[in-house]
Protein backbone atom coordinates (compact mmCIF):
# COMPACT_ATOMS: atom_id res chain seq x y z
CA UNK A 1 0.00 0.00 0.00
CA UNK A 2 1.15 3.69 -0.88
CA UNK A 3 0.28 6.42 1.41
CA UNK A 4 0.52 9.72 -0.29
CA UNK A 5 -0.94 13.40 0.97
CA UNK A 6 -2.94 10.88 3.80
CA UNK A 7 -4.32 9.07 1.07
CA UNK A 8 -4.55 5.32 0.60
CA UNK A 9 -3.66 4.37 -3.25
CA UNK A 10 -4.24 0.20 -2.89
CA UNK A 11 -2.20 -1.58 -5.17
CA UNK A 12 -3.77 -4.27 -6.93
CA UNK A 13 -3.08 -8.12 -4.96
CA UNK A 14 -2.26 -9.38 -7.90
CA UNK A 15 -0.18 -6.21 -9.61
CA UNK A 16 2.43 -3.86 -8.40
CA UNK A 17 -0.24 -1.34 -10.22
CA UNK A 18 -1.91 1.36 -8.55
CA UNK A 19 -5.35 1.24 -8.19
CA UNK A 20 -7.71 4.35 -8.37
CA UNK A 21 -9.86 2.91 -6.11
CA UNK A 22 -10.74 2.68 -2.43
CA UNK A 23 -9.06 0.39 -0.02
CA UNK A 24 -11.66 -2.29 0.48
CA UNK A 25 -12.93 -2.47 -3.00
CA UNK A 26 -12.60 -5.69 -4.89
CA UNK A 27 -11.46 -5.54 -8.38
CA UNK A 28 -13.67 -7.89 -10.62
CA UNK A 29 -12.53 -11.24 -11.29
CA UNK A 30 -13.88 -14.09 -13.86
CA UNK A 31 -13.30 -17.43 -13.09
CA UNK A 32 -12.84 -19.11 -16.75
CA UNK A 33 -13.10 -22.66 -16.41
CA UNK A 34 -12.73 -25.67 -18.76
CA UNK A 35 -13.47 -29.74 -18.11
CA UNK A 36 -10.48 -31.85 -19.52
CA UNK A 37 -11.72 -35.56 -19.84
CA UNK A 38 -7.95 -36.83 -18.86
CA UNK A 39 -6.39 -36.85 -15.22
CA UNK A 40 -5.60 -33.77 -13.34
CA UNK A 41 -2.09 -35.10 -12.87
CA UNK A 42 -1.78 -35.03 -17.01
CA UNK A 43 -3.09 -31.44 -16.45
CA UNK A 44 -1.25 -30.41 -13.99
CA UNK A 45 2.14 -32.07 -15.53
CA UNK A 46 1.65 -29.88 -18.35
CA UNK A 47 0.62 -26.64 -17.23
CA UNK A 48 3.58 -26.46 -14.35
CA UNK A 49 6.08 -26.62 -17.12
CA UNK A 50 7.15 -23.47 -18.59
CA UNK A 51 8.23 -25.01 -21.49
CA UNK A 52 4.86 -26.12 -22.60
CA UNK A 53 3.11 -22.79 -22.49
CA UNK A 54 3.41 -21.78 -25.90
CA UNK A 55 1.77 -25.21 -26.86
CA UNK A 56 -1.56 -24.33 -25.29
CA UNK A 57 -1.00 -20.82 -24.35
CA UNK A 58 -0.29 -18.84 -27.63
CA UNK A 59 -2.28 -16.20 -26.58
CA UNK A 60 -0.18 -15.58 -23.79
CA UNK A 61 3.58 -16.39 -25.55
CA UNK A 62 5.02 -17.34 -28.25
CA UNK A 63 8.02 -19.24 -27.02
CA UNK A 64 10.01 -19.60 -24.09
CA UNK A 65 13.68 -20.20 -22.61
CA UNK A 66 15.46 -20.57 -19.60
CA UNK A 67 18.13 -17.77 -19.23
CA UNK A 68 19.95 -18.69 -15.82
CA UNK A 69 17.38 -19.60 -13.01
CA UNK A 70 14.75 -17.39 -14.55
CA UNK A 71 12.53 -18.27 -17.53
CA UNK A 72 11.73 -15.62 -20.23
CA UNK A 73 8.85 -15.18 -22.36
CA UNK A 74 8.26 -13.65 -25.85
CA UNK A 75 5.17 -11.87 -25.38
CA UNK A 76 3.46 -9.21 -28.59
CA UNK A 77 4.34 -7.00 -25.80
CA UNK A 78 8.16 -8.23 -25.35
CA UNK A 79 10.01 -9.81 -23.14
CA UNK A 80 8.27 -10.92 -20.02
CA UNK A 81 9.97 -13.09 -16.88
CA UNK A 82 7.70 -15.80 -15.82
CA UNK A 83 7.24 -17.78 -12.75
CA UNK A 84 5.28 -20.68 -12.10
CA UNK A 85 4.91 -21.82 -8.39
CA UNK A 86 7.03 -24.64 -7.00
CA UNK A 87 5.38 -28.63 -7.86
CA UNK A 88 2.69 -29.00 -5.06
CA UNK A 89 0.11 -31.79 -5.08
CA UNK A 90 -2.66 -29.47 -4.70
CA UNK A 91 -2.96 -28.42 -8.53
CA UNK A 92 -2.16 -24.96 -7.81
CA UNK A 93 -0.06 -23.44 -10.86
CA UNK A 94 -0.23 -19.97 -10.52
CA UNK A 95 2.05 -18.02 -13.34
CA UNK A 96 3.72 -14.83 -12.03
CA UNK A 97 4.59 -12.47 -15.10
CA UNK A 98 6.87 -9.60 -14.43
CA UNK A 99 6.58 -7.29 -17.51
CA UNK A 100 9.25 -5.14 -18.94
CA UNK A 101 8.29 -2.25 -17.38
CA UNK A 102 8.88 -4.02 -13.87
CA UNK A 103 5.07 -4.25 -13.31
CA UNK A 104 4.04 -7.90 -11.89
CA UNK A 105 0.77 -9.53 -12.42
CA UNK A 106 -0.35 -12.88 -11.01
CA UNK A 107 -2.27 -15.14 -12.69
CA UNK A 108 -3.98 -17.75 -10.43
CA UNK A 109 -5.03 -21.10 -11.87
CA UNK A 110 -6.04 -24.15 -10.47
CA UNK A 111 -6.38 -27.80 -11.28
CA UNK A 112 -9.12 -29.72 -9.69
CA UNK A 113 -10.48 -33.04 -10.01
CA UNK A 114 -13.52 -33.14 -11.66
CA UNK A 115 -14.86 -36.76 -11.51
CA UNK A 116 -12.55 -38.78 -13.72
CA UNK A 117 -11.64 -35.70 -14.87
CA UNK A 118 -10.21 -32.40 -14.57
CA UNK A 119 -11.49 -28.89 -14.23
CA UNK A 120 -8.84 -25.93 -15.22
CA UNK A 121 -9.90 -22.89 -13.49
CA UNK A 122 -8.22 -19.17 -14.07
CA UNK A 123 -8.85 -16.50 -12.31
CA UNK A 124 -9.05 -13.34 -14.32
CA UNK A 125 -8.73 -9.98 -12.66
CA UNK A 126 -9.58 -6.73 -13.88
CA UNK A 127 -6.85 -4.79 -13.56
CA UNK A 128 -6.54 -0.93 -13.01
CA UNK A 129 -6.58 1.78 -16.06
CA UNK A 130 -8.07 -1.79 -18.31
CA UNK A 131 -10.95 -1.36 -20.58
CA UNK A 132 -13.48 -3.10 -21.02
CA UNK A 133 -12.49 -3.97 -24.68
CA UNK A 134 -9.12 -4.92 -22.94
CA UNK A 135 -10.76 -6.89 -20.61
CA UNK A 136 -12.98 -9.00 -22.78
CA UNK A 137 -10.19 -9.55 -25.24
CA UNK A 138 -8.08 -10.87 -22.36
CA UNK A 139 -11.25 -13.05 -22.00
CA UNK A 140 -11.42 -14.28 -24.78
CA UNK A 141 -7.23 -15.01 -25.02
CA UNK A 142 -7.87 -16.92 -22.11
CA UNK A 143 -10.89 -18.93 -23.18
CA UNK A 144 -9.15 -19.81 -26.91
CA UNK A 145 -5.92 -21.28 -24.56
CA UNK A 146 -8.15 -22.94 -22.40
CA UNK A 147 -9.75 -24.71 -25.46
CA UNK A 148 -6.75 -25.37 -26.81
CA UNK A 149 -5.25 -26.87 -23.59
CA UNK A 150 -8.35 -29.33 -23.88
CA UNK A 151 -7.70 -30.20 -27.38
CA UNK A 152 -4.16 -31.46 -26.63
CA UNK A 153 -5.22 -33.28 -23.67
CA UNK A 154 -7.51 -34.88 -25.05
CA UNK A 155 -6.31 -36.14 -28.06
Amino acid sequence: MIIALGTCRPKHPHSNMEASTSVDQLFPVKHLSIAIHTTPEKVYALISNPNSLPSWAPGFVSSVSKQGNEWIGQTVAGPVKIFITPVNTLGIVDHKVILSNGDTIENPIRVLRNNHGAEVVFSLFRLPGKTDEEYLRDEGLVKKDLQLLKEILER
